[in-house]
């Protein structure tokens, strides 16, 4: 199966849009790579919702003291879902020590 296939827009300053079959943003593992962070800063929860693949569209924001990651999502993860409801998923980071 493949991994994260997209296509991401970068017109905009600080934001990416990525449209296709990305990761959901659900807790940190769900917005960086499983292979950047190491085994003891996951959480357990992540085992089952952090490294989740969904089409639909995310956009992704980075400023000095914040960044986000917003998605609306098909629903169906690895299978296609063809009901009326969509996943929406969004994280906030915030640094408050970014400018130390």
């Amino acid at each position: 199966m493949m991994g994260d296939v997209y296509v991401a827009i970068n017109k905009i300053p600080h934001h990416k849009i990525y449209m296709g079959r990305t990761r959901m943003p659900i807790g940190i593992e769900g917005s960086a790579s499983p292979y950047g962070l190491l085994f003891t800063d996951r959480a357990q929860i992540a085992r089952q919702f952090g490294n989740v693949r969904d089409t639909g569209i995310k956009m992704a924001g980075t400023y000095k003291y914040m960044d986000y990651y917003m998605g609306v999502y098909n629903g169906g993860r690895s299978n296609p879902d063809n009901n009326t409801s969509l996943d929406v998923s969004s994280w906030l980071e915030l640094k408050p020590f970014a400018g130390k």
